[in-house]
């Protein structure tokens, strides 16, 4: 043995072996801000296939020399990334509810200050595993679509000690929930996360978890998604093929037995909460997974249709993370991207329109004192067109002009005449439907209309 893993935020190496170390360190020169991992040796030990990877890249091959300390490249693990347009994935920690401190990964979409953004809260699969710093695919493609993304090692991860495990043992749906929906509120708090456009996505069990949450904390999250989601734990234990049943128990101690903890494991099933779900739902499943009943989760989509809820359903007939199946991963992605566009970043313009109309009607006083007050105005200005335009007419106009004035404004005072009834009264309903701060404009015209027919009426009567 030459060295210990163990893992922190990632993975750090406890060396019993010096020459192994000095292998390592040199490694960590001539690829610096990399992880490495020597995956094959020759029987000599001096030359060695080396793996590296970061957060931002898959990684590449290298041959790697003892004797001279050189490297050659063999190939990248996907050419096609370009390291600078991915994201990084930082590591976060906070407090749950019950004092247990809880570790896990942000990663912000790229050059967009971390204040107010839309969050897809990523839990990992399970019921037995945890999510670890490097490469995700996953998590990459949501960043690069505007998202923070957000992914929480609850209680019963692995990794952080035995007593960390066993803590969310049978505790699907209860504390890992409040793992979650706590790491939310954490987010929340230190301004990261709009509160209006949070969602939650996940496969396996971790499609489990965001159909949870969509009802256990209903108020969280705008949307929630899954792929290939356990949505019967019952169903889920019996799926256990024969070759783990001697490990039956142990699933019994993690989730639940199925004979004595009825209610608690019905209580944590989605299929069995329908009428508790109310926000919009992208369900993608595969119909060969052996971990669920394809059956069920069509009845479950379509009890969730009959209560009117939004659902998009996509139904795979492979599994889409197969590297063979190019064709099933895009149709999953590509519908994911439209639900999630839909009510995650358009729902900020719904909201700033709302919030508009909101807006208006908790300043309807002000804005009917403000109408009033420019009907005054406007009445006040037309007493005083009619005095000013009387006098002037009486003062200016002798009677041999008259009738070349009132040839050249019979069309506006044919116009007037016929639609001065009804045209104010359309123009302002028009006017209000805009904005009223239009209606000076509107007033000032009318009112110069006004003084001209009123002075076509004088010249009338001076002759």
């Amino acid at each position: 043995m030459s060295f210990v893993v163990y893992e922190t935020w990632k993975k750090e190496k406890h060396f019993l072996d010096d020459s192994v170390k000095l292998i390592y360190n040199n490694l960590d020169k001539l690829l610096p801000k990399t992880e490495t991992r020597i995956i094959d040796r020759d029987k000599a030990e001096t030359v060695f296939i080396v793996r590296s990877f970061t957060d931002r890249n898959p990684g590449s091959y290298y041959l790697y020399f003892s004797e001279t300390r050189k490297i050659r490249k063999l190939s990248d693990f996907n050419s096609a990334i370009n390291e600078k347009e991915m994201c990084e994935m930082k590591p976060i920690s906070f407090v749950s509810r019950d004092g247990l401190r809880i570790h896990g990964y942000l990663t912000l979409p790229l050059n967009k200050k971390a204040e107010g953004l839309p969050v897809i809260v990523l839990p990992h699969d399970g019921p037995v595993a945890r999510d670890i710093w490097g490469y995700n695919p996953e998590v990459q493609f949501l960043a690069n679509r505007g998202y923070a993304v957000f992914q929480v090692n609850y209680r019963g991860s692995t990794g952080y000690g035995k007593a960390f495990m066993t803590a969310g043992f049978k505790e699907w749906g209860c504390k890992i929930q409040h793992d979650i929906n706590d790491g939310v509120k954490w987010l929340i708090s230190e301004k990261i996360a709009d509160p209006k456009r949070i969602g939650i996505y996940g496969s396996g069990f971790g499609g489990y978890i965001a159909l949870n949450g969509l009802y256990s904390e209903n108020k969280t999250y705008a949307c929630g998604a899954s792929n290939s989601a356990i949505i019967n734990l019952f169903a889920y234990l019996k799926s256990i093929p024969p070759f783990l049943k001697p490990k039956l128990q142990m699933y019994y101690e993690v989730i639940g037995n199925p004979l004595t903890d009825v209610d608690r494991m019905r209580q944590s099933s989605p299929l069995f909460q329908v009428d508790r779900i109310e926000k919009p739902l992208f369900i993608a499943q595969n119909t060969k997974d052996p971990n669920i009943n394809a059956r069920e989760t069509i009845q479950f989509v379509k009890n969730l249709q009959k209560r009117n809820i939004n659902v998009t359903y996509l139904e795979n007939d492979g599994d889409p993370f197969n590297s063979k199946n190019d064709e099933g991963r895009q149709k999953l992605y590509t519908a994911l991207e439209s639900f999630l566009e839909v009510n995650l970043k358009r729902s900020k313009f719904n909201l700033m329109s709302s919030e508009k109309k909101s807006g208006y009607r908790k300043n309807f006083p002000l804005i009917l004192t403000f109408i009033i007050l420019m009907l005054v105005l406007f009445m006040l200005s037309l007493l005083l067109a009619y005095r000013f335009s009387t006098k002037y007419i009486e003062n200016q106009f002798v009677s041999e002009k008259v009738n070349v004035l009132e040839q050249s404004i019979r069309p506006y005072n044919d116009f007037f005449q016929k639609n001065y009834p009804r045209f104010p009264i359309i123009m302002v309903i028009w006017t209000l439907q805009l904005h009223p701060i239009l209606l000076i404009p509107y007033c000032w015209n009318i009112h110069l209309c006004l003084r001209l027919y009123f002075m076509i009426q004088k010249l009338k009567t001076l002759r």
